[in-house]
């Protein structure tokens, strides 16, 4: 089903992330956005959803919880903001599929082991 989240490849509109040691939870990892408007913005996902219905273009709409652990530039958290968060979520979810053939629920200790949290991605 998953394969039907993503009608083709579409340039990213963030090049640029890594995941970070969350400050807030020592169990999770948090994803620090390296380039563009929200550069150092850190923020840590939680639950992830997607709608059981599909749209019309054979995608799916998702959902997703967060909280900001660092905003540094005090810029406001807007809808622009959350699209670019649910982008990086996205690629950070394909690449999994691509890898593996399916996602995991993983702990930032699964993670830790293949690699180093502060490793950056690029999405070029």
């Amino acid at each position: 089903m998953l394969k039907n989240l993503f009608k083709k490849p579409q340039p990213p509109k963030v090049k640029g992330y890594k995941f970070v040691p969350s400050n807030e939870d020592s169990f999770a990892l948090a994803i620090e956005i390296l380039e563009g408007k929200f550069s150092g913005l850190i923020f840590r996902a939680g639950k992830i959803g997607f709608s059981g219905e599909e749209n019309p273009d054979s995608t799916m709409n998702m959902t997703f919880d967060y909280n900001i652990e660092s905003n540094e530039k005090g810029l406001a958290i807007g809808q622009d903001c959350v699209n670019i968060m649910g982008d990086i979520l996205c690629d950070v979810m394909e690449k999994e599929m691509k890898e593996k053939g399916k996602l995991e629920l993983r702990s930032a200790e699964d993670f830790r082991d293949e690699k180093k949290p502060s490793q950056k991605i690029n999405n070029e």
